[in-house]
């Protein structure tokens, strides 16, 4: 083969060896540097990496969401009077239900310790289990159900840092804290570390029951697990206004933003073979190389051999 001496024009000298024989299709293919595309960013979206990859990815994921919290916390003036604005629109609108949802609850303390349990740690333990069980049983699904919590906590995080809001047991509305009977506590211990106080809006609680529970109504196997995936989010709704830690104003804006985050997705995952037309596909098959190509216009065949 002889040298090639046009080394700032790599795709051009290959080309021309592929057209005298010395270099193979396949190679020529193989051998051309990886650039970032839009196209080859869109498939590293709608691929299943390694799981090390896919669990690093919620972690840069969640750094970013812990400096966003930083800036709410430094506002908490701003976040109780932005509470105290989704109240006063919730009693105009009539739908300020939250004191009679607690008040129903209070005789029932089991309920009430199960509902604080549950919200210290059904979001990211029950996220993550349904993240698994995709991963392992539906590894075409979970790229997208994946990217999906990754765009809803992005824009969630945007709605944290412009409007800062206090959950409702700390705004002065007339809504009890009733964490402290689950003694789970969100402003202690671990927890501490992953709650942010002042990041109601949207509640990401909802947005991740959302997600969850709608991948396990659509695609598990089992009618009770699919009717427990439908309750899932109305469950979580109810658990977190019982808590004191949401409005019902938080609540819709979290559906509202996996609405948002799902359209947003879309494009991403549409790779397919629609995004290749035109392209030449190797397949490798034994000893040889075979060539797929477009059909050419005067019908000679659409595959080559290559020795």
């Amino acid at each position: 083969m002889r040298q090639l001496t046009s080394p700032t024009e790599p795709d051009e000298a290959l080309g021309l060896a592929e057209q005298a024989g010395e270099v193979a299709p396949g190679d020529l293919e193989r051998s051309r540097p990886r650039r970032w595309t839009p196209c080859w960013a869109q498939a590293q979206i709608a691929a299943r990496h390694a799981l090390w990859v896919e669990v690093l990815a919620v972690c840069l994921l969640y750094a970013l969401y812990d400096s966003g919290r930083g800036l709410a916390v430094s506002r908490a003036a701003t976040a109780i009077r932005d509470a105290q604005l989704v109240a006063r629109v919730e009693r105009e609108l009539h739908v300020f239900v939250e004191p009679e949802v607690q008040r129903a609850l209070a005789h029932a303390h089991w309920l009430t310790t199960f509902f604080g349990i549950g919200y210290a740690s059904f979001q990211l333990g029950i996220t993550g289990l349904v993240l698994l069980w995709l991963y392992w049983w539906h590894p075409n699904v979970f790229p997208r159900v994946r990217t999906l919590l990754i765009v809803t906590s992005l824009l969630a995080l945007v709605g944290f840092v412009l409007f800062p809001a206090a959950p409702p047991r700390l705004a002065g509305v007339g809504i009890s804290d009733t964490l402290h009977i689950a003694r789970a506590t969100a402003e202690s211990g671990v927890l501490a570390f992953l709650y942010n106080p002042y990041a109601a809006v949207p509640s990401l609680h909802e947005s991740y029951a959302v997600i969850a529970g709608g991948s396990v109504a659509l695609f598990a196997g089992r009618r009770l697990v699919r009717a427990i995936g439908v309750l899932y989010p109305l469950y979580t709704a109810v658990e977190v206004v019982a808590t004191g830690n949401h409005f019902l104003f938080d609540i819709a804006t979290g559906a509202a933003a996996v609405g948002v985050a799902l359209l947003l997705t879309i494009p991403l995952a549409s790779v397919g073979a629609d995004r290749r037309i035109g392209r030449t596909l190797v397949l490798i098959a034994g000893r040889g190389r075979e060539v797929v190509r477009p059909a050419p216009l005067r019908g000679s065949g659409d595959r080559q051999r290559v020795a």
